[in-house]
């Protein structure tokens, strides 16, 4: 950090060169830290709703796949009773 000489150094013309860049930098880097959490936050978010849905749809399996057994032994008991009449 560089300043005015010390009899000056409170004085309105008070330099701060170094501190001035270093903040610059740190907000360059924070706004990039926080523009990658975002995205990384929207991706993993992406990702959840993503399995959620193929969850959601492999229930949907699991259930059409119950209903087409029930609809396969009703129909058995069906051709059972029209050849035992």
């Amino acid at each position: 950090m560089e300043v005015d000489p010390p009899n000056t150094a409170l004085s309105p013309t008070t330099v701060v060169h170094q501190s001035q860049k270093l903040i610059k930098d740190k907000e360059k880097i924070t706004v990039a830290d926080g523009q990658e959490y975002l995205k990384r936050q929207r991706e993993d978010d992406w990702i959840e709703n993503r399995v959620a849905r193929i969850e959601a749809q492999n229930g949907k399996l699991e259930k059409l796949r119950s209903d087409v057994k029930v609809e396969e032994a009703k129909l058995e008991n069906l051709e059972r009773e029209y050849k035992s009449e």
